[in-house]
């Protein structure tokens, strides 16, 4: 920060600054670890009292997902677009009993 003089008001102050200096072996900013990541999902879920489980799908529920219009055919390899099929299928199940 530099400092100047204003006759009129007292000391002024001027924020031009350039990129802060990092110190010599100062290790760099790492992005959050895998293990971060799902901790902070792990406690995400339980804040909202979610539970995650895993399961076994074979390629015919898949089909019927597809079939049910629960799952677009082009998502049929992509696991989150499987579970969130799935988890609205499970939904939509419950709400109608």
């Amino acid at each position: 920060m530099i400092d100047a003089y204003n006759d009129a008001d007292g000391p002024v102050q001027d924020d031009r600054r350039g990129p802060d200096p990092v110190a010599p072996g100062t290790p760099p900013i790492r992005s959050p670890s895998n293990a971060a990541e799902r901790m902070r999902e792990y406690r995400r879920r339980r804040r909202y009292g979610m539970l995650s489980i895993r399961i076994r799908l074979a390629p015919v529920y898949i089909d019927a997902l597809i079939e049910k219009a629960y799952l677009k055919p082009e998502h049929r390899g992509d696991r989150n677009e499987i579970a969130i099929a799935v988890s609205d299928l499970i939904t939509d199940t419950l709400q109608n009993t």
